[in-house]
């Protein structure tokens, strides 16, 4: 279950329609910089989607970034949505990453060039 008809209706609202007419105005694949209150990420992401583009997230911790993923899901249905895993270790350091991330690193990536 989506709550797709609660998105639509957030979208209506006059700031969220602003910066949404903003993005339109942009020159395609400029970014915008919106700030505002945490439970209004997911809202605004469904706002602003379209089919033909991406709109990336990001968040401080990893954990924003999980639970920003599952409440996007909820709104536009899970397929949409996808997690870029923190590489976790440093370009100085020996250890190499976990290769669950590198696979789910490389998954993502794959869905950004050839969408299905």
């Amino acid at each position: 279950m989506t709550l797709h008809a609660l998105a639509q209706i957030v979208a209506g609202e006059p700031d969220v329609s602003k910066v949404v007419t903003e993005l339109a105005d942009t020159i395609s694949g400029a970014a915008i910089d919106v700030t505002g209150p945490s439970p209004l990420r997911p809202f605004l992401a469904a706002a602003v989607s379209r089919p033909d583009s991406c709109v990336l997230m990001v968040t401080a911790t990893a954990r924003e970034g999980e639970d920003l993923v599952v409440e996007i899901g909820g709104l536009m249905g899970p397929e949409v949505v996808a997690w870029f895993p923190a590489w976790e270790t440093l370009p100085h350091e020996r250890l190499s990453p976990r290769s669950d991330t590198v696979g789910r690193r490389l998954a993502v990536l794959r869905r950004l060039v050839h969408p299905t």
